[in-house]
């Protein structure tokens, strides 16, 4: 449900499969961010005793060491910064991101900002809250925040409140001084396949559910690919996990601390399978040690933060992030936490993937909030559900949510060698993990980030017949692994070596893609949303895919004609390759067909966030921003949830400059009088920015500004005018512009155009003008040229309903031999029809008084 990014062009839009997110993997890939406003919350939502503070570009650069103390930073800083310093007894600087973090990569510490960040140690007895703001306000700063606390699941699908969890990097230190040693008891390869672990029968309702034994068949783990499990620690020395541990255990080694819900989650993910004991792993293995690995950065009692542990996790080859924490609060994150989130999507993967996965419960408040890290664009959410596949009565429901998966009395591993049965959506989430370990591993080197995401949410089977109340709220659909790995060894069929869309018309689409290598033939389906199931059988015109999809065409040919569409609507396709057994991944396109041109009366209004279809969404700016369709906290109406245009300049960072357009489809006022255009807007601005509203009636080359804000007083102010200048004319765009730096937004909604309808006869006499005026538009006096001298002449001007606004007869003497001059300056702004009468000349013109 993500948003556009330019303006709405009829262009093809190429993915390999349904992906809608990017796959590009290039520096600083931050996702979609929203400022958050931490003084809703009171002193008790944070940790004590630490803020988090970013610090400008400039100010690091000129520091003597990139690790520096506080005493160097404040060799550095101003007066004012001294005073802050003083007034809360800051005592210590540290340096959130330390260079031992990255022992592969050095270079991305500075690339993306990391060395930025410092954790100020301030009083215990200082409100965070006015620390940050005191802070904020000093140039050396980008960003300071309270330090948000964070929770975990317990066992009966509650939340956990955590005293010493590693939010503060001032205790972090103490943490590793106890732990296990580490002992092996992996067992070798067993000659039979299906799983003989003693609890196995625990786990067949949860594993059945998602066709984990058909799975199975297909393909069950491999050792190259490592899950860092960001939780409580795992028991490393467990017998049923310490055969799937990854070598180098964790950022706390040996001295890791077993804890029983980090335990657990590891059992699910990759508990060694086969073994004869215990149970059974969804990426564990046969038995003989190709189990996926487990990474334990136990971010509640270990020695590394919740952010610091994605960094580790990439550095060390993860492909696989699985989390079970959340803030205490909605609608809030700390920034440093999804930067590391961000960082691990970008450069996470190791060998075998290009970009990692992080993969997060979704939360046991049974609420539709927006619950943090979870709710955050980059990662996949998962929800969790029972036997009967409906929601858990715990678990969080949003349209942010991507999957769901059983979590409900859910049997793995314990702590102290032991097993036992938690529930929670921590519980389903290492669910998908360990089937996105079993699609990374059945195609390793050959997948992306985003892929791996697709295949998962594409092949999720539709599990709303039993939640009718939460429809869209529980993502895609429930996990099932077979359809995952059937997904995901299509990869193993070349895709045909182009897909092409063009919109020829408003009713046709043009199709044509170039077969693979082989010269396979082709399998082509349309839907009119972006989904589609998996092609497992020939099909013929007419057919439908289950999971998504009519088939328009298969066969040996390179072209296809799409007819009888809707005008200005989105058409998606896929094309696969078919080899006679098996299909390719396929390649996906959508393209919008030619848009309509609009007339009056006109509104828009929003049911979901996506943008709509033949809106102009313009960035001026290098990156760009855009224009989306949302809600913020304090926005138009307030902080609901009702969906408007929106421009927010707090996502795209402090030191961003915006100039970014909103701009209406074509209209077409030939036959209308008296238009009027209203809406709704909150403009909450800093100083220097601005908003403002525009027309162009030549195609978007020349606008004419109609209104401008430097701030807005009512929430929502209302505006409605009449725009004369564009009565009467065939090709009419409307344009809202933002202007300015960082910080706050420009809310628009309840855009509506209505006008008074131009009679026939005036309609027809535009449509025959007949006589040259100039110059027009005028001010205030205008000129009909003659060939020759003029005995009278008849002047009527008529405003766009038909009435004779203006009459007169003119002799010689009222102009020259070569012009008559008429001086219509009684006229009220607005689009008019003058008629002339004359031995020598007769006719109509439209005319425009500005």
């Amino acid at each position: 449900i993500r948003l556009m990014k330019r303006m709405v062009k009829l262009t093809v839009l190429i993915l390999i499969g349904n992906l809608s997110i990017s796959f590009s993997l290039l520096s600083q890939d931050f996702g979609p961010r929203y400022k958050v406003d931490f003084f809703k919350f009171d002193d008790s939502a944070f940790e004590e005793g630490v803020v988090y503070v970013k610090l400008a570009k400039n100010v690091v650069k000129s520091l003597p060491d990139d690790e520096a103390t506080l005493s160097k930073i404040e060799a550095v800083s101003s007066k004012q910064m001294h005073e802050v310093i003083k007034k809360f007894d800051i005592s210590e600087a540290r340096t959130m991101f330390p260079k031992k973090l990255f022992t592969k990569k050095m270079d991305d510490r500075e690339l993306w900002g990391f060395d930025q960040w410092y954790a100020f140690k301030i009083s215990s007895k200082a409100s965070p809250l006015e620390v940050t703001a005191s802070l904020n306000a000093l140039p050396e700063v980008i960003t300071a925040e309270p330090v948000l606390k964070i929770r975990r699941l317990t066992g009966n699908g509650k939340w956990e409140k955590l005293e010493n969890s590693s939010r503060n990097p001032f205790k972090t230190e103490k943490a590793a001084e106890k732990g296990m040693g580490v002992t092996s008891n992996g067992k070798g390869k067993s000659e039979k396949w299906t799983p003989d672990d003693t609890y196995y029968n625990q786990q067949s309702w949860h594993y059945s559910k998602i066709s984990l034994p058909q799975a199975w068949d297909i393909h069950n783990g491999g050792d190259n690919v490592i899950v860092s499990v960001h939780d409580g620690g795992i028991q490393i020395s467990h017998p049923d996990l310490a055969a799937n541990i990854w070598d180098g255990f964790g950022p706390d080694g040996s001295n890791t601390i077993p804890n029983r819900h980090g335990t657990h989650v590891a059992g699910t993910v990759a508990a060694v399978s086969n073994n004869s004991i215990g149970v059974a792993g969804v990426a564990g293995g046969d038995g003989s040690g190709n189990g996926a690995r487990l990474m334990s950065v136990d971010i509640f009692n270990g020695s590394i933060t919740t952010y610091q542990g994605y960094v580790y996790a990439a550095q060390n080859g993860a492909a696989i992030s699985q989390n079970s924490w959340g803030y205490e609060n909605p609608d809030a994150y700390n920034q440093p936490d999804l930067d590391g989130i961000d960082y691990f999507h970008a450069s996470g993967g190791g060998e075998v993937l290009e970009g990692g996965v992080v993969i997060f419960a979704a939360g046991n408040e049974n609420s539709s909030q927006n619950w943090y890290p979870a709710c955050y664009e980059p990662v996949i959410a998962v929800a969790a559900t029972t036997q009967s596949d409906a929601k858990a009565s715990f678990s969080n429901y949003a349209p942010w949510v991507d999957i769901s998966a059983p979590g409900v009395s859910i049997y793995s591993t314990f702590e102290g060698n032991s097993y036992g049965s938690l529930q929670g959506t921590s519980m389903a989430c290492p669910h998908v993990s360990g089937v996105a370990a079993l699609v990374v591993s059945i195609a390793p080197g050959v997948l992306t980030n985003g892929m791996v995401k697709e295949i998962l949410l594409t092949s999720a089977d539709d599990h709303y017949a039993a939640n009718p109340d939460y429809i869209g709220m529980l993502g895609s659909g429930r996990l099932n692994a077979q359809n995952a790995l059937l997904l995901a060894s299509a990869y193993a069929v070349d895709n045909p070596n182009s897909f092409t869309a063009e919109a020829l018309s408003q009713s046709e689409i043009s199709l044509s893609w170039e077969p693979n290598d082989e010269s396979m033939q082709v399998l082509v389906a349309y839907n009119t949303s972006n989904s589609f199931g998996i092609p497992n059988f020939e099909y013929s015109p007419g057919n439908s895919i289950a999971g998504g999809g009519e088939v328009l065409y298969f066969g040996d040919e390179t072209s296809f004609l799409h007819e009888g569409l809707d005008a200005g609507t989105t058409y998606y396709y896929k094309v696969w390759s078919y080899n006679g057994s098996n299909y390719s991944a396929g390649l996906f396109s959508a393209v919008t067909t030619v848009c309509n041109i609009y007339g009056v009366p006109f509104s828009i209004g929003f049911d979901n966030t996506e943008f709509p279809n033949c809106w102009g969404n313009v960035s001026n700016t290098e990156p760009e921003f855009t224009w989306t369709v949302g809600s913020t906290f304090g926005g138009i109406y307030g902080s609901g949830s009702h969906l408007y245009f929106l421009y927010d300049s707090y996502g795209y960072g402090q030191e961003a400059i915006h100039d970014a357009d909103l701009v209406s489809p074509e209209f077409n006022f030939s036959e209308n009088g008296e238009v009027h255009i209203s809406f709704k807007h909150f403009f909450k601005h800093r100083p220097g920015h601005r908003a403002s509203f525009h027309y162009s009636v030549d195609g978007g080359s020349t606008w004419i500004e109609k209104g401008a804000w430097e701030s807005t007083t009512a929430n929502p102010e209302h505006y409605s005018q009449r725009v004369e200048e564009v009565e009467g004319e065939t090709s009419v765009y409307f344009k809202w512009k933002y202007e300015g730096g960082w910080g706050y937004f420009w809310c628009v909604d309840s855009i509506q155009l209505t006008s008074e309808h131009i009679p026939n006869s005036i309609h027809t006499a535009i449509a025959i003008e007949q006589v040259n005026v100039y110059p027009n538009p005028f001010s205030d006096v205008v000129y009909i040229p003659f060939d020759g001298v003029i005995d009278s002449a008849m002047v009527r001007v008529l405003n766009l309903h038909g009435s004779v606004v203006f009459q007169k007869v003119y002799s010689l003497n009222d102009g020259d031999s070569s012009n008559l001059r008429i001086d219509l300056s009684g006229l009220a702004k607005g689009v008019y029809l003058i008629e002339i009468k004359s031995k020598s000349k007769s006719g109509y013109a439209k005319i425009v008084r500005l």
